[in-house]
């Protein structure tokens, strides 16, 4: 199976990571001096928080000649040959990883309750295609032994995007050469000043930013969308066009193609996939997707 992979100057900046250091930017000046916004806010963000579901979906995924189906919540791993990441956060494998599952599904619990999706036990695997076996058995056993049954495999479909224009495409082309070839943290803090000065005169978009701060990585889109859609029209002072196309440059998706989720359970006694432990999830990705809709293990 192959990957699909957008053009990296397209890419989702990470939106999690950001909002924290907006908060602790310095503010860089008075704001835009065009104020308004051209498009209802709320209607433009929905597409992009169903593109990125809240999950920490960057760089290449395996592809399926399949078409595209919706992401359910759950608990966000993203997997390499490197390492494994639980919402953003490494964690070791084994007893670690199965301890910090344990902890995210309580917090999700607790979350859930004020949700119209309750939480379901399940975790969504975002794995690299040089992922060996070995570290999805890794993620399997621990979510297991922290009672977490259900297991979604997200990979690329066949179908591209289809998202919404920036509000200023010519703003966008010099957010986006801002941003380009620098590193993560200086990337984060150039964004955050941006946005900073961009909301300067916008206490409604600042407080939403403010908001989502502590929010879970799912519901983190949806609030933002909420906000803006709440501040914007009302801070005329504020260049709304240029504060949706931040956010639109800073959570679209890598992958020029929309996601195919494969469902699974996560089952002990399931009849084996037995590869070897060095098998890339790129190959082991099609023996899963035959197994869609069933329980998995892997031997």
């Amino acid at each position: 199976m192959r990957g699909r992979q957008r053009d990296a100057a397209g890419g989702r900046r990470d939106l999690r990571g950001l909002v924290a250091t907006i908060l602790t930017a310095s503010t860089l000046g008075l704001g835009l001096a065009c104020g308004g916004v051209s498009v209802d806010p709320g209607t433009h963000l929905q597409p992009l928080c169903d593109a990125n579901a809240g999950l920490p979906i960057e760089g290449e995924l395996v592809a399926v000649d399949r078409a595209a189906n919706p992401i359910q919540s759950g608990i966000a791993l993203q997997v390499s040959a490197a390492e494994t990441r639980v919402d953003g956060q490494v964690v070791a494998d084994g007893a670690a990883l199965k301890t910090k599952l344990e902890e995210r599904a309580q917090t999700a619990e607790s979350i859930s309750k004020y949700s119209a999706q309750p939480f379901d036990g399940r975790i969504v695997v975002i794995a690299t295609p040089d992922t060996p076996a070995s570290r999805i058995k890794e993620v399997l056993v621990a979510a297991a032994r922290a009672g977490l049954l259900k297991a979604d495999f997200i990979l690329a479909s066949n179908q591209p995007w289809d998202l919404p224009d920036y509000p200023d495409p010519d703003y966008a082309v010099q957010f986006k050469a801002q941003l380009d070839g620098v590193a993560a943290e200086e990337r984060q803090m150039i964004a955050a000043q941006e946005i900073d000065s961009a909301v300067s005169l916008c206490p409604g978009a600042k407080a939403a930013f403010a908001a989502v701060a502590n929010a879970s990585p799912e519901m983190k889109c949806a609030l933002i969308a909420r906000g803006m859609e709440e501040a914007l029209p009302t801070c005329l002072a504020t260049n709304g066009d240029v504060v949706l196309t931040q956010i639109q440059v800073l959570s679209e998706p890598t992958s020029e193609f929309r996601p195919h989720v494969i469902q699974t359970g996560i089952d002990p006694k399931a009849r084996p996939i037995i590869v070897s432990p060095d098998t890339p999830w790129s190959e082991l990705a099609g023996k899963v997707v035959e197994r869609s809709g069933q329980g998995i293990w892997l031997l």
